[in-house]
């Protein structure tokens, strides 16, 4: 048979990227009895009053019920494995964290039973009450005062090597969210359905965090690569003794913005001219005459554009003539815009700044600052909807249609 959390079955081969609901429910839940059961436990301990007694009588029973949460969550961890540790993480650190669990399992069961027996050892035994509802019985050990007392100095070290771990636990926890910013600490916390993500998908964990980050970064000023102001390009070399050296540091030295297009500019950054790309001592750019949509044949290109609002009175014939796109843009002719052109490339497209819509033959999409498009010789346009620039970086690969798609 297999069960079903969080929409997936247990028998599925699924890499889970967070704890399944009732792991976190479970762990939240023993967290916050502890957090109640240490500090009831120090105070009835210290205060012979009736408000002490108080504390003692509410201590003993949520130490029981910690005990069988805890049973139930080692029976759930048996069945249904925990997300992995982040691939980041050194193998020191990663044993380290797995001793931990263990340990904190161990404690759980060891100081409430440690109690147990102690208030079941000595000569005079409180009964164990839950509310007005039942009595929790005594363990069958012998009555001893001497046993009894052992006991009792074994449940307090027990609970301060407790708080000890629990310090560390959320140290640990808080490190990786806001040092090492990775998702150790959002991965045990109940978190509600996100919008557009079905409960089956696999690594719905994953989706879903990267969706709210999205959300929360698109509520967030922007640091970005405004549109229009100059960037630096630094280029690496070698000495004649092998050494790495920063060859150059400036901002890129063929900048294009007399295109036919009011606004529109093209930084050409690098290119390369064979594959694998030649590693040598020289350090300059290859040589090129003139501005060319495409990458070199069997070569590379990255370059960063400014695209301005789209102009219904834009002539893109003279603008792909200008930019060395004719071809390209002859082979988009015929679509549904006129900016429709299409090249003999796979292009990865990263969209610094500004909003801007892709069209394709069937369809549509618009992306914006810190989006990634990734064309395969695809025939499109781009429309700038928006009233202000957008600027992208594109690295464009040669490459050859197959399949009949040429």
């Amino acid at each position: 048979m297999s069960s079903v959390e969080d929409g997936h079955p247990a028998s599925e081969p699924i890499a889970r990227s967070r704890y399944t609901r009732t792991a976190v429910a479970l762990h939240w839940a023993i967290a916050m009895l502890m957090l109640t059961v240490i500090p009831l436990g120090i105070y009835g301990a210290n205060n012979d009053t009736p408000a002490g007694a108080m504390a003692t009588g509410l201590h003993k029973p949520i130490g029981i019920l910690i005990l069988l949460l805890t049973l139930v969550r080692i029976g759930w961890r048996l069945g249904h494995a925990p997300p992995p540790l982040p691939s980041t993480l050194a193998r020191p650190l990663r044993a380290f964290a797995q001793a931990t669990h263990f340990a904190f399992y161990g404690l759980l069961l060891a100081l409430p039973l440690s109690g147990w027996w102690m208030s079941s050892a000595f000569p005079k035994r409180y009964p164990i009450k839950v509310g007005e509802l039942f009595e929790v019985p005594f363990l069958p050990v012998p009555v001893d005062l001497k046993v009894a007392l052992a006991v009792h100095s074994a449940h307090v070290n027990l609970g301060l090597l407790t708080l000890c771990l629990i310090g560390l636990h959320v140290a640990a926890a808080l490190k990786h969210h806001f040092v090492d910013r990775d998702d150790i600490l959002l991965r045990m916390l109940l978190r509600r359905p996100v919008a557009g993500v079905p409960a089956g998908t696999p690594d719905r964990g994953s989706i879903a965090r990267c969706l709210e980050r999205r959300a929360a970064y698109d509520k967030e000023p922007k640091m970005t690569i405004e549109p229009g102001t100059p960037f630096r390009r630094i280029v690496t070399g070698h000495t004649v003794d092998n050494r790495a050296i920063i060859a150059s540091d400036a901002a890129p030295t063929r900048v294009f913005d007399d295109l036919g297009e009011d606004g529109l500019v093209f930084y050409e950054v690098w290119n390369t001219r064979e594959t694998p790309a030649r590693i040598d001592r020289n350090d300059a750019e290859p040589a090129e005459d003139r501005l060319t949509l495409a990458p070199p044949v069997n070569g590379t290109r990255i370059r960063v554009l400014d695209i301005p609002p789209d102009k219904p009175d834009t002539d893109f014939g003279t603008v792909f003539d200008t930019i060395g796109g004719s071809d390209a843009h002859e082979a988009g002719r015929g679509s549904r815009h006129a900016s429709f052109h299409r090249t003999r490339s796979i292009d990865y497209g990263i969209i610094l700044s500004g909003e801007i819509t892709m069209l394709v033959d069937d369809g549509e999409v618009t992306v914006s600052a810190g989006d990634i498009v990734v064309q395969r010789g695809t025939n499109h346009g781009w429309v700038n909807r928006t009233d202000r620039l957008c600027r992208i970086a594109f690295v464009l690969i040669d490459g050859a249609f197959e399949d009949g798609l040429d």
